[in-house]
């Protein structure tokens, strides 16, 4: 494992154990962040804000540790992608709303500058991924990149990164970066 992949693991793990305890801390205002999106019922989206804290502070303990991490990583970039999605949603339908993603601090969202945080956290997590995983797994690993299984994951979560890079680069010259 190279000293990039660990100071990535370490960013990513520590800014997700940072953000679950952020959201512990006031659990009630990130229920309401949640609630305000109106992308899910209001039961579920209790619930999921009563469950997101603690799988973030899991997931950043694992990734720091270093315990699965390639399993871990894809909890972290399935999350990430999902919070990308739910800002791009809140942007086009012009929701205003404190998103709760460190605490909730009453103030706003800048979009852009969430889905910039976001693409950074997520090529941070597949730069901590691939080593740890070529090397502790090298058989799985050749199985996975021999075989075309691989291949469409791949090409969705490019096509997926590639979009939502776009569309954030769409709101930075906006100007709704700040």
């Amino acid at each position: 494992m190279s000293e990039m992949e660990l100071i990535a693991r370490f960013i990513v793990g520590g800014t997700f154990i940072f953000a679950g305890g952020s959201k512990l801390r006031d659990i009630a205002s990130f229920v309401r962040s949640i609630l305000a999106l109106e992308l899910l019922p209001p039961l579920y989206g209790q619930v999921l804000a009563r469950i997101l804290p603690f799988i973030e502070i899991l997931t950043g303990m694992m990734l720091l540790v270093g315990i699965a991490i390639p399993i871990f990583a894809g909890i972290t970039l399935c999350m990430l992608v999902g919070f990308c999605a739910v800002l791009i949603s809140a942007h086009y339908r012009r929701k205003s709303f404190d998103c709760g993603c460190f605490g909730a601090n009453g103030t706003p969202t800048s979009y852009g500058r969430a889905l910039f945080r976001n693409l950074i956290l997520i090529i941070l997590t597949i730069v901590s991924a691939i080593g740890t995983a070529s090397i502790h797994h090298p058989f799985l690993w050749q199985i996975i990149m021999s075989q075309d299984v691989f291949a469409l994951p791949l090409a969705v979560g490019a096509v997926i990164i590639f979009r939502l890079g776009t569309m954030a680069w769409e709101i930075f010259q906006k100007g709704l970066l700040l």
